[in-house]
């Protein structure tokens, strides 16, 4: 498969991967990758994009040190892996709704499970709200965030900051977002409902 057609397989991957947490019409904006050198090897179905990387598509913005996709035998992609010091994205996933921040050491999409991961000092932040551990998951299918703590660190724990809502809040932040939080090293899970 050539450059072209991968990158254009990239670029619908993509599309799939964020959409449950983007605009509308993201997906219909081109995506630009620029970085300070790529490599692609059609035997391994492995891109990487390396030095200052950015990638934008409509309200998705990502910045990364290194920018690795991985592909299955047919050619689509499987795994988007961002690393930085750190990785950031940000994407507005509703119109009237605020910008969703991430940040990690490493920033994975898994396309086929439509699961977002952050790790190493990872955060989320939308508005005033936001999560921070050694990990967090996003099921964007399932709106379902899980933040995981490194019981190997005496002091790590995982930190939820939740601003209460006015009454004016709109019918779109209204939306529920189930959390989930568990240490690293243990098997428990407690699960709250909470209003993003």
């Amino acid at each position: 498969m050539n450059l072209i057609n991968r990158f254009y397989i990239f670029c619908g991957a993509l599309l799939l991967t964020t959409s449950a947490w983007a605009l509308p019409q993201d997906k219909q904006q081109p995506i630009e990758i620029s970085a300070d050198r790529a490599e692609i090897d059609e035997r391994t179905g492995t891109a990487i994009y390396a030095g200052n990387v950015k990638l934008t598509q409509g309200s998705l913005q990502l910045e990364a040190d290194k920018l690795t996709l991985h592909t299955d035998e047919r050619g689509d992609i499987r795994q988007l892996i961002a690393q930085g010091r750190p990785a950031h994205f940000q994407q507005q996933h509703l119109a009237d709704a605020p910008i969703t921040h991430g940040y990690g050491q490493t920033i994975e999409f898994d396309i086929q499970l439509d699961l977002l991961t952050l790790t190493e000092q990872a955060k989320l932040l939308r508005a005033e709200d936001s999560f921070s551990g050694k990990r967090i998951q996003v099921d964007t299918t399932k709106n379902v965030i899980q933040a995981f703590s490194d019981k190997r660190q005496p002091d790590s724990r995982v930190q939820m900051v939740i601003q209460p809502r006015s009454k004016k809040t709109s019918a779109t932040e209204e939306a529920q977002i189930e959390v989930k939080t568990e240490d690293l090293t243990t098997d428990t899970t407690t699960s709250e409902p909470t209003k993003p």
